[in-house]
């Protein structure tokens, strides 16, 4: 019967304490390692990593809300901007703080962040699996999430999805450890301050925050039999979570309630649309078609992560036929955490774009379950030696994706799967670099051509719009300058004075001044990201 299960709550509604993170020595020695290999790659690479055209206004929005909390009342409006107001600031704020000193160096400073705070959705996967599960199953759902290429890719410079995916791992394992002890005060505390943490960056979470938090609460309130104490706990929690979320968010200051749930509006019915390169066509982003984010999650994610991901759902749907056990509250979790967005999408059609970038937070719980399917597939396996080489061959499977972060480095995020042929056969199919992160590679390949005519300045011309324009600017040599270009197809050759056309393969902007021969390309295994055009043979010279 299930109450003689033995690791089942007491009647009087009692709660077993949560496993604390890293309790198994395995594990520990485990994440130090994975720490300690992370901090050395993340501090050998941070500045390999061009500026997204997102940076820029995200920045800027980081830097007026820092000048609105240190009393400029002039920054009030600029604080809370129409096209941003909707995201919480907290990201940027932290960004802009740390910067200040030195703003000349704010776009490094900023991607080593974006890379300490990806590190804590690992530290999550590994605090949810080792909850209830096996070592194996942190081991291995670490490991996957560590060298996810789309996760990778994004975990430099991208300020809005990575710390928010961040963030709300950290949440879904506070959200799990105050469900198995919903009478501690300070699991409740935890709980809200991460809910709101990860809501003052991306306030459209709320409905899947909520959806996780009241299944897991209601989990609770069968195991412990005390509904009463869950309740006043949950109030607690989203009283906290209220206030972490609204506490550095100018907009919210002018209506704590309402405006945060006109931004969860907005995150639905996001009032702008953009072209959007899917399945060979350009379509509009809010007339894409229903399948188009699932899609993007089957086509950018490794094989063998989506095969275990597809066992450890099976395992935790299982699981939940004894659901007092810690193991069916976290798979209950993963599987809300994944599945709901993925099949809100399909139902709501919301406005998206740029790949599944919007969705990057749903990777963690895509890594937790593989890492629960592969220790599944451990388990079935005979103990001794095979169960030794199950594990060996698992870890050697997870960890395949490294060789596409080298080799696509530092282009991680524009990864696609042997389903679509690879980043070879997306490139034309489906969006690539379309943040121009390419744009730092193409300009100092023009600085190095630049350097060789002392006391020349050089001009280009550079398909970019003010918006974006410091994806390229940033990186000028000081005898460099450059002018805008912000029409496509333009015939004929490169006009002088400008000794160079640098472009985005977007939109088509490559092929402008096709009269002017292409002298170098930026790209990986076979597509093409950026293109440079020269004036003369002087200019295309090696």
């Amino acid at each position: 019967m299930p109450g003689s299960d033995p690791e089942r709550a007491a009647s009087d509604g009692g709660a077993q304490e949560p496993r604390r993170l890293g309790a198994s020595p395995v594990l520990r020695a485990w994440t130090a390692g994975l720490l300690i290999v992370a901090a050395v790659v993340i501090a050998a690479t941070y500045r390999d990593y061009g500026i997204t055209w997102d940076e820029p206004v995200q920045s800027a929005y980081g830097e007026a809300v820092l000048a609105y909390f240190r009393g400029d009342p002039q920054e009030a409006g600029a604080a809370a901007p129409p096209k941003l107001r909707a995201y919480g600031p907290a990201f940027e704020l932290l960004a802009a703080f740390l910067y200040a000193p030195r703003p000349a160096r704010k776009y490094e400073i900023r991607h080593l962040l974006i890379a300490a705070t990806a590190l804590l959705a690992v530290l999550s996967v590994i605090g949810l699996g080792s909850l209830a599960s096996p070592p194996l199953v942190a081991i291995f759902a670490s490991l996957a999430l560590a060298v996810l290429p789309g996760f990778y890719g994004h975990a430099f410079n991208n300020s809005k999805d990575v710390p928010f995916a961040a963030l709300f791992s950290c949440a879904a394992l506070a959200i799990c450890r105050f469900a198995l002890a919903p009478q501690r005060w300070a699991a409740t505390l935890v709980c809200g301050a991460a809910i709101g943490a990860s809501l003052a960056i991306r306030p459209g979470g709320l409905p899947i925050a909520l959806l996780l938090f009241a299944a897991a609460a209601g989990w609770a309130a069968l195991r412990t039999r005390a509904p009463g104490a869950v309740a006043i706990g949950a109030l607690a929690v989203w009283g906290v979570a209220w206030l972490a979320m609204v506490s550095c968010w100018p907009w919210a200051h002018e209506a704590p309630l309402a405006n945060p749930l006109r931004a969860v509006h907005t995150a639905f019915a996001f009032p702008a649309a953009f072209p959007v390169l899917f399945e060979g066509r350009t379509t509009l982003s809010d007339e894409l078609p229903r399948t188009y984010l699932l899609k993007f999650v089957l086509i950018t994610t490794p094989t063998a992560v989506l095969l275990t991901a597809l066992v450890g759902m099976l395992r935790a749907v299982w699981r939940l036929r004894e659901p007092w056990r810690p193991e069916s509250l976290v798979g209950l979790v993963a599987v809300l955490w994944l599945a709901a967005p993925l099949l809100g999408a399909l139902v709501l059609r919301p406005n998206v774009y740029d790949g599944m970038r919007h969705a990057l937070f749903v990777l963690p719980a895509l890594a937790l379950l593989s890492g629960m399917g592969a220790g599944s597939l451990v388990e079935i396996a005979p103990r001794g030696p095979a169960r030794g080489a199950a594990v060996a061959a698992l870890l050697a499977l997870l960890a395949a994706p490294t060789a596409s972060l080298v080799r696509l480095h530092p282009y991680q995020m524009t990864y696609f799967n042997a389903w679509v042929g690879g980043l070879e056969g997306a490139a034309g199919r489906y969006e690539t670099d379309y943040w121009l992160s390419s744009y730092k590679e193409a300009i100092e390949w023009v600085n190095a051509r630049a350097a060789r005519w002392p006391g020349r300045r050089m001009q280009l011309l550079v398909a970019i719009d003010g918006y974006a324009r410091e994806c390229a600017e940033h990186f000028l040599a000081p005898n460099v300058a450059f002018e805008e270009v912000v029409q496509h197809g333009i015939p004929g050759a490169i006009p002088p004075p400008y000794a160079y056309y640098v472009s985005t393969t977007r939109y088509g902007f490559d092929r402008s001044f096709p009269e002017s021969p292409v002298v170098h390309t930026i790209g990986r295994d076979g597509a093409v990201f950026s293109v440079i055009r020269a004036r003369s043979q002087l200019e295309s010279a090696p």
